[in-house]
This record gives structure tokens, C-alpha cells and sequence, in this order.
């Protein structure tokens, strides 16, 4: 592994832990992060130190389970499967760029997600669900918190498998993770520097943790 020091000395982890990364490319990511910092440290400005802190405090095997667990937690609501019934343009929006993920799904996965309305979650079939699970199982720490924050921020484990694939950029996984919100915003028009603020801090979000997940794979990945 590769040791991140400041200033000669090793940087540690929230539990003590050296920060010891596991290729080069990441080690010049997070040195790049520390190097940007001014006198006085930003952790909300440096995102894959952050995730590192939490791949190297969390190697217990029960603790990737509940992770894995909590990932998988988010399929029966995410986003990609819960459907508008109303106003029809909505909802041929949502078919249009949503429906194309959910076939991707099925040729990457061989599985067959299924949808709901409203607040209803989407009951997919349980061996889908299994052959995702094993699937996400099968990483390591590093990867998992990456996916991880993926997750939470998209609000979609399938975009966050499609943009980890490679299958969508980070900006199409942003859109389509707020179709309906830019459907709306479109419509009723929006707070420029309010909604302008978010997208740039999800893009953020979103990019630093795909650049993880992709430097701890290291290795090129295709659909």
C-alpha cells in the first residue's frame, strides 16, 4: 500500500489507523486533496480522504454486511423504480430515460426490477435481489464505501451500478437522479443559486465518489 504523510508524518485514521491506500492512483488523489487545503484543514472539502477514513475503519466482515445491507436497503425505494402516474408528460419522461437503465439492468445482471407508484416500495423478485446483493457482496471495503456514497447521494443503487460500470457519465447519473426535480423545475422555474448550488455539490459528491470506487478497483471496467 501506499502511506499518506503530512508534513513527514503519517496521517492517521478517525480510529488511529495509518492512512495506507491501496494503489498509487489513489494516493495521488488524497495527497492532492491535503496539497489544496489552506492553513486551516476542510474535511467537507476533501471527500476521498473522508472515504478512505471509512474503508480503513471498517474491515470487519459484520460491518460490510450491514453495509451491504444498508445499500441493498435502498433498492425497494430507489428512485429509478418508483414511478409518477400523473401528468402523462411526466410519466413518458421518466419511461424514456428511466426504462432504458432498468433493460441495462437486465443484460449487465440478468435480472428483471420491477416498479411501482407513488409511496408504494417496489417489490422486486427476491432471486433479483439476491443476484445484486451477491454481486455488491463480492467487493471489498474500499469499493463498498464507494458505492456506498454513491448510493445515498443518487438515491439509486441502479445508477449507482450503471455510472460505476461505466454504462452512464457522472453528469447523465446526476440528471437522471433528479429527472423529476428537473421536470418540475423546467415547468415552474427555479431558484437560480439555490438549485444551481445543489446540482454542483451532488456533481461533487458524485464525482469524488466514483474516482474512489474506480481507484480502488483499479481496473478498467466495461458494460
Amino acid at each position: 500500500g501506499f502511506l499518506i504523510k503530512l508534513d513527514a508524518k503519517p496521517l492517521k485514521t478517525r480510529n488511529g489507523q495509518k492512512l495506507i491506500v491501496p494503489n498509487e492512483l489513489l494516493a495521488v488523489a488524497v495527497a492532492t486533496e491535503w496539497a489544496v487545503q489552506g492553513k486551516k484543514i476542510a474535511p467537507h472539502n476533501m471527500p476521498l480522504t473522508v472515504m478512505c477514513n471509512g474503508a480503513l475503519d471498517r474491515p470487519n466482515k459484520d460491518v460490510l454486511k450491514a453495509e451491504v445491507a444498508l445499500i441493498m436497503d435502498y433498492l425497494a425505494t430507489d428512485t429509478i423504480c418508483i414511478r409518477a402516474t400523473e401528468p402523462t408528460d411526466l410519466v413518458a419522461v421518466q419511461n424514456h430515460y428511466w426504462d432504458p437503465l432498468l433493460e441495462w439492468m437486465k443484460n449487465r445482471f440478468q435480472v428483471q426490477l420491477s416498479c411501482s407508484t407513488g409511496i408504494t416500495c417496489a417489490d422486486h423478485p427476491p432471486a433479483a435481489s439476491n443476484v445484486i446483493k451477491k454481486e455488491i457482496s463480492r467487493l471489498d471495503a474500499w469499493s463498498i464505501t464507494g458505492l456506498s456514497v454513491l448510493v445515498e447521494s443518487l438515491k439509486s443503487l441502479v445508477i449507482a451500478l450503471a455510472v460505476t460500470n461505466r454504462h452512464i457519465t457522472i453528469d447523465e447519473a446526476v440528471d437522471l437522479s433528479r429527472l423529476e426535480i428537473n421536470y418540475q423545475t423546467a415547468k415552474w422555474g427555479k431558484v437560480e443559486w439555490a438549485h444551481d448550488l445543489e446540482v454542483s455539490m451532488l456533481k461533487s459528491k458524485t464525482a469524488a465518489a466514483v474516482i474512489f470506487y474506480q481507484c480502488s478497483q483499479n481496473a478498467t471496467i466495461i458494460d
